[in-house]
C-alpha cells in the first residue's frame, strides 16, 4: 500500500522560503521536503465571527460545539511566487460543510471528514494574504446548501461536533508535479513474483514531455527502478 500523504510529501519541494513577518498576520516559513515543493502550516488560532461579528479566536485543528454558522478566517504571508509556481491551500478535514475563499474569491466548498484542496494561483499575492471558511455545522446556507452534510453528523446517535478538525496547509508546487499515484498488482500462485501496474495521476499548466520513473523500495533497498517517457497534457492526466 502507498501511503499518500507520506509519498506527496517525498515527491519533492523547492528550497525553504523565508518567513515573512507581520503584524496583521501570523507567517511561518514554507517547509521544504524535497526539491520542488513548499508547504507552510496554516494550523494555530483562526478568528472566528458570528453573523460578521467577532466572535473568540480558535485552534485549528480542533472539534467545538456547533453553534449554526460562522465564518473562520487567518492571514499569511507569501513571497512573490516565481514564473511557473502553483499556489494550492489543502484542508484535511471539517465538520459539516464549508465553503473556501482566499483573498475574498470563492474557491470551493468541502464536505466532511475527507481531505479537500484548492489552486488560489492566480489570487495570490506578494505580502499578506487572507484565506477563510464560510462554516456550516447546524443550520444550512440560506440557499440550502449544506443541508445534507449537516445530516451525516447531527443526528441522535452520537455528539456532533463543529470546525476544523485536521490540518491545514498551503503548498506551492511546479507548474507539472505528480497528483497521485494508483499500484495494482497480481501475485503469483506462490506469492514468489508479482505483475505491477502504476496510474501516474498528473497536473500540468501546459502540455509538455516528461520522464516519469519508479522505485520499489523493500527494507531501504531498491528491488525494481522503471522509467518510461511520457506526454502530459493540460490540466488533468493519467
Amino acid at each position: 500500500m502507498i501511503n499518500r500523504r507520506s509519498f506527496l510529501m517525498k515527491l519533492g519541494a523547492s528550497a525553504t522560503l523565508p518567513a515573512l513577518v507581520s503584524k496583521t498576520c501570523i507567517a511561518a516559513p514554507l517547509a521544504s521536503s524535497g526539491e520542488q515543493r513548499s508547504r507552510m502550516d496554516l494550523n494555530g488560532s483562526w478568528e472566528r465571527l458570528v453573523w460578521d461579528t467577532h466572535y473568540d479566536f480558535i485552534a485549528v485543528p480542533s472539534s467545538n460545539r456547533p453553534i449554526g454558522q460562522s465564518l473562520l478566517r487567518r492571514e499569511f504571508m507569501l513571497p512573490k511566487l516565481a514564473p511557473g509556481t502553483r499556489a494550492f491551500v489543502h484542508f484535511e478535514g471539517i465538520t459539516y460543510y464549508g465553503r473556501v475563499s482566499i483573498n475574498g474569491v470563492e474557491l470551493g466548498a468541502m464536505g466532511p471528514y475527507t481531505p479537500y484542496e484548492f489552486e488560489f494561483t492566480p489570487h495570490a499575492k506578494e505580502g499578506v494574504n487572507s484565506v477563510s471558511l464560510q462554516l456550516a455545522d447546524l443550520i444550512p446556507f440560506a440557499d440550502g446548501s449544506g443541508k445534507d452534510e449537516i445530516m451525516l453528523g447531527v443526528n441522535p446517535g452520537w455528539e456532533a461536533y463543529s470546525g476544523i478538525i485536521r490540518d491545514v496547509y498551503l503548498e506551492l508546487r511546479p507548474a507539472a508535479f505528480i497528483d497521485n499515484v494508483r499500484l495494482g498488482y497480481v501475485l503469483s500462485a506462490d506469492f514468489s513474483r508479482a505483475q505491477c501496474v502504476a496510474e501516474v495521476m498528473t497536473s500540468s499548466v501546459a502540455a509538455a514531455n516528461a520522464k516519469v520513473s519508479l522505485r520499489l523500495i523493500r527494507n531501504e533497498r531498491e528491488v525494481f527502478h522503471a522509467t518510461k517517457a511520457a506526454m502530459l497534457l493540460a490540466g488533468s492526466g493519467t
